[in-house]
């Protein structure tokens, strides 16, 4: 409205004039706002028919939203369950590690002991090895003075039994020369 004063203000028209003027801008007015309302009621079949097309579509997207928020759900449980079994997994895999940590340290205690053993028992061979040795060449000095021993006793009764001849010649010649000799008479 203050439209349509300055518009009268401006071409400072008779009240006759500007009535006439008012009527037929009151009657572009109703026509244009008949048009605008006609369009209104166009626009809002229009609008009807989108938002009954987006409710629609929107139900099927829905739908579809849904599904695919289904799936992400599903991978993601999946997803959280392979999350899981690694994790399970990388235990299970520390454990068997700490396990064979273990047993390789148990095996490395062992293998000590064994070589422990094994040097004390080489020591022990060593030790042995030295005193067979020492007995064998014991038992070789040993043998070679029985060998000594035994000729010397051979030649010591050799010797005996020559002694004891030369003692029996000497004893039978004596005892002849002792018969031999006169006896005195004495009685």
């Amino acid at each position: 409205m203050a439209f349509i004063f300055r518009l009268f203000e401006k071409e400072k028209l008779e009240d006759s004039e500007k009535t006439q003027k008012l009527q037929m801008l009151e009657t572009e007015l109703t026509e244009e706002r008949k048009k605008y309302e006609q369009q209104m009621i166009l626009r809002d079949e229009q609008i009807k028919k989108l938002d009954k097309e987006l409710a629609k579509a929107l139900t099927i997207d829905n739908g579809r939203q849904q599904r695919i928020l289904a799936e992400y759900e599903d991978k993601m449980y999946a997803g959280a369950r392979e999350v899981e079994d690694w994790k399970m997994k990388a235990m299970a895999m520390e454990r068997e590690k700490a396990e064979l940590a273990r047993e390789r340290d148990q095996a490395i205690e062992d293998l000590r002991n064994v070589e422990s053993a094994f040097s004390d028992v080489h020591s022990k061979y060593e030790r042995i090895k030295g005193i067979l040795k020492n007995s064998r060449r014991n038992q070789e000095l040993l043998e070679d003075r029985d060998l000594e021993m035994q000729a010397r006793l051979s030649e010591t009764e050799a010797r005996i039994l020559e002694i004891q001849n030369e003692v029996r010649i000497r004893l039978t010649k004596y005892i002849l020369d002792v018969d031999q000799i006169p006896q005195p008479k004495y009685l």
